[in-house]
């Protein structure tokens, strides 16, 4: 019995998740067919959702951040050739 209550379980999760998903995409497409305040919802939404998906950076990515940082203006980056102009 416990193994058929966790496969319940697993399973109830999956079809609300997937339920939320679609109700998602279905209210911002419905929101970018209305009109502007309709539009700003959609936006709104995207927002919200887009929030979760946010992926760290690479730590190479943030050396090298640290690495310009640190740097005084008229150095520039380590890619650039010494007669490239600063930009």
């Amino acid at each position: 019995m416990p193994i058929l209550k966790a496969v319940l379980r697993a399973t109830l999760i999956t079809v609300l998740a997937t339920v939320l998903l679609v109700g998602a995409y279905s209210g911002i497409r419905w929101a970018r067919r209305g009109g502007t305040s309709a539009r700003m919802m959609a936006s709104a939404l995207m927002l919200v959702l887009g929030l979760g998906v946010v992926v760290k950076p690479p730590q190479q990515a943030i050396e090298e951040a640290r690495e310009d940082k640190g740097r005084k203006g008229g150095e520039g980056r380590k890619d650039r050739e010494p007669g490239d102009p600063p930009g």
